[in-house]
């Protein structure tokens, strides 16, 4: 491969038919979801049996420290919710709205996906937008599954208008547009605030820092104004609606054998590995796997490397039992381990999948 050459000795792909195909795939991957019913069980709580989502004067309650008793959440995402409301307003009962929407949002992702690293990746970007999309994590009827699919959207979004230089002439909108889609992120599920760390990993990794000192404070007052709006956010959710519980720092009964499993179900899941065979193994797969991308590359290959590793770390933080925080930890000592929690770093190991058939071919 040459270097600084992504396209170079890589097949040449029209992008004209890359759309349809790659909704093809993904319409292909989701073809028993789009016929399935509601779950009596969880959908049950979002659809079927939840009469508040079918009052459209119940709009302003997303908003109040009455809407987890209101609509039927032991969290805080209104976006997600106000997504119910669309729903049933337009088809009811019928689960056709929300099969679509998650078809629409898959393929929206993996477009994002593959745009966002052509320019290390080349024509194997689109590839990498495939492998995203076969994983089976994405196979999941529920419709809990659509609050990660909305966060990974806004998150790509916001990294992908974060690119546009020309942004940096009008940084008010700069910092706006990047922060609006940080909010639609945290709205959509708490795992959002990892947000500017995946912007800042992200641009060390693409070396999209401005080298210029005036457009440098720009892209700093960025990551300033995504930082104010995930405290901002958190403010309103423990503080002023008191959704999940007060917010208190501390675990509650996270061991590191309980941390450690966890890990090895994330890395299990992650690498779509079929059978009970290798589930303790897999998370060390991964590290060796990783860690060999990062020795086997350089320059722009092993930034875009440790780019695409912390994108997968981070995405799994939330959940990864590691952070101190009471409430979240107390709901992760649950044993709740679902493949939908790698919807978002599913992004980042897509990406270094793709590096390394880059680096082979």
């Amino acid at each position: 491969m040459e270097p600084g050459n992504p396209d170079a000795d890589c097949p040449t792909v029209p992008t004209r038919w890359v759309y349809p195909v790659l909704l093809a795939l993904v319409v292909a991957v989701l073809w028993d979801v789009l016929f399935s019913p509601f779950l009596p069980s969880g959908d049950i709580y979002h659809a079927l049996g939840n009469p508040s989502i079918r009052d459209w004067r119940n709009l302003p309650l997303l908003f109040s420290p009455s809407y987890g008793f209101i609509f039927w959440e032991g969290s805080y995402h209104p976006l997600y919710t106000f997504s119910t409301f669309i729903n049933h307003f337009f088809f009811g009962a019928n689960p056709a709205g929300f099969r679509i929407f998650k078809v629409a949002v898959l393929w929206i992702n993996a477009i994002l996906l593959a745009k966002v690293c052509r320019k290390e990746l080349g024509a194997l970007a689109w590839l990498a937008s495939f492998f995203y999309v076969l994983n089976p994590g994405h196979h999941s009827i529920l419709m809990l599954d659509m609050k990660d699919h909305m966060v990974t959207l806004f998150c790509l979004l916001g990294l992908s208008l974060h690119r546009r230089s020309g942004l940096l002439k009008h940084p008010l909108r700069h910092c706006a547009t990047v922060g609006a889609f940080n909010i639609l992120a945290l709205f959509s599920k708490e795992t959002g605030v990892v947000f500017p760390a995946l912007l800042l990993a992200m641009d060390v990794a693409q070396e999209e820092i401005p080298r210029q000192a005036r457009h440098r404070l720009r892209w700093l007052a960025c990551y300033c104004t995504c930082s104010a709006v995930t405290l901002l956010y958190a403010f309103i959710r423990f503080k002023v609606i008191r959704v999940g519980g007060d917010f208190q720092w501390g675990y509650s009964s996270a061991t590191v054998g309980g941390v450690l499993m966890r890990w090895k179900e994330y890395a299990w899941m992650l690498a779509s590995w079929s059978g009970p065979a290798g589930r303790d193994g897999m998370l060390y797969v991964l590290a060796i796997f990783s860690g060999y991308m990062l020795w086997s590359t350089s320059g722009k290959s092993r930034k875009f490397a440790a780019g695409c590793i912390a994108w997968m770390l981070l995405g799994i933080l939330p959940v990864s039992g590691l952070l101190p925080i009471e409430p979240l930890s107390t709901y992760l000592s649950g044993g709740s381990v679902s493949p939908r929690y790698l919807i978002l770093p599913g992004v980042g190991f897509a990406w270094v999948l793709g590096l390394g058939l880059r680096e082979a071919w």
